[in-house]
């Protein structure tokens, strides 16, 4: 493959599964329909032998010379929330689990490991229209909440973004010291200095979450510390690839495709996504050069000043908190293994059952 630029990231790109070699044959054959899961072509440790709504059944692949474990068959559950998953761990099913809920680390019979993600929970704003179009409300609101209080309340498992960036720390680039830090006062100085002192002017603001946040009180009570006066509308985390109009605030989530910044910032700093992204010529024109950079320190020294443009001066977002999920196995199970790009890995898992078992 020739690149019309540097791109020093390509590999990854090249290692991630939706761009795995597809045979050419099959393509021409089937048309559109070489992507149904029908038609899937393995080549790895396992193939696919059933596929339904609520679950698919992968089988090991004779063909496979690879290393591998002595595993015949996974089956895979689709459907649950996470509390129910937990709860049917406890009761003895399933002998792996990825988890964000950390009770089922006391469960009988458990193994666990956290396995950091590759994503970054924020809020984003409207700077589109009043009263977030004032970058004074967006950093008065940023510095109005504990994110560390938000976390514990809201994604215990998670890493809370105390004063850290848009990129997680899983991933190259991540910078430590960007977010505004946790300051009611400032807070309170920025919003009265935008032109609402004490909230005073400022309309019943409409925060859209996700529905897995039961719970968004904790928000509210921060925020209400302001003077702000929110209404919470819940909805599905697909949902929100369209923000409603009325949204003013919203909680969102972003996982990169590949573990570099420019998999989060080719995405993210799209004007057309539903990020909450501040249009900044300046932004742009800095990541556009970041990505053609052969000097890796220099690439990541830019990206640092992105982030800090991004999330500090321009207040675009306020990162909350980064993803990290529990993977836990019963003690048979051997040689199981997870990273942030790939998740569980089950090509070498070995399993010895206890005898009588």
């Amino acid at each position: 493959m020739r690149l019309r630029e540097p791109r020093s990231y390509f590999p990854y790109v090249l290692a991630s599964a939706w761009s795995f070699p597809w045979p050419r044959h099959k393509c021409e054959e089937l048309g559109d329909a070489w992507r149904d899961p029908q038609h899937l072509v393995s080549n790895g440790p396992f193939v696919l032998a059933e596929l339904a709504d609520d679950h698919a059944l992968l089988r090991a692949n004779p063909h496979w010379e690879g290393p591998h474990g002595n595993v015949r068959e996974i089956h895979v559950a689709f459907e649950g929330s996470h509390a129910e998953l937990a709860e049917r761990w406890r009761q003895g099913e399933f002998d792996i689990l990825q988890s964000t809920d950390p009770s089922v680390r006391d469960a009988a019979d458990t193994l666990a490991e956290v396995v950091p993600a590759r994503g970054t929970h924020y809020i984003a704003y409207r700077a589109g229209a009043p009263p977030f179009s004032n970058e004074l409300v967006r950093k008065a609101f940023s510095h109005a909440l504990d994110r560390r209080a938000i976390g514990a309340a809201v994604a215990p498992l998670a890493r809370p973004a105390t004063r850290g960036g848009a990129i997680p720390p899983a991933i190259p680039g991540h910078s430590h010291r960007v977010a505004p830090e946790y300051d009611l006062e400032l807070a309170r100085t920025l919003l009265a200095q935008a032109g609402y002192p004490g909230g005073k002017g400022l309309p019943e603001l409409e925060f859209l979450v996700p529905s897995w946040v039961q719970d968004a009180s904790i928000f509210l009570e921060q925020w209400g510390a302001l003077g702000a006066r929110l209404h919470v509308r819940h909805a599905q985390m697909h949902a929100l690839t369209e923000i409603p109009a009325g949204a003013h605030l919203w909680l969102h989530a972003f996982a990169v495709d590949y573990p570099d910044p420019d998999g989060f910032f080719r995405g993210f700093l799209r004007t057309d996504a539903p990020y909450g992204f501040v249009g900044d010529d300046e932004i742009v024109e800095m990541a556009d050069r970041a990505r053609g950079l052969r000097d890796q320190s220099e690439r990541m020294h830019l990206y640092h000043e992105i982030d800090r443009l991004f999330v500090a001066e321009r207040a675009a977002i306020l990162p909350l908190f980064y993803g990290r999920t529990l993977l836990v196995r019963r003690p048979w199970v051997e040689e199981l293994w997870a990273n942030p790009m790939s998740g569980a890995h089950f090509d070498q898992v070995v399993i010895r059952r206890p005898s009588g078992s």
